[in-house]
């Protein structure tokens, strides 16, 4: 991948295997790390209706951005 990209980088062997390893870590801890549906849900849901304009709806997720901003 390097080839292709036509740059020279002077790595130290061991570091470059230490960083691999950590990737794959994070990456394993990542993929079967158990993920509840309150992790990835937002708590303030906004429902509209199928009658309920594309202007309309977006001035209502717009107040909402805010409005959650405000409370962080």
């Amino acid at each position: 991948m390097i080839a292709r990209r036509s740059e020279l980088l002077d790595v130290d062997p061991d570091d470059l295997e230490a960083l691999l390893r950590e990737t794959q870590s994070q990456a394993y801890a990542r993929r079967f790390t158990e993920i509840r549906c309150a992790d990835i849900m937002s708590r303030a849901v906004i429902s509209i209706s199928p009658e309920t304009t594309a202007q309309a709806a977006s001035l209502l997720l717009v107040a909402s951005r805010e409005g959650a901003a405000r409370h962080r």
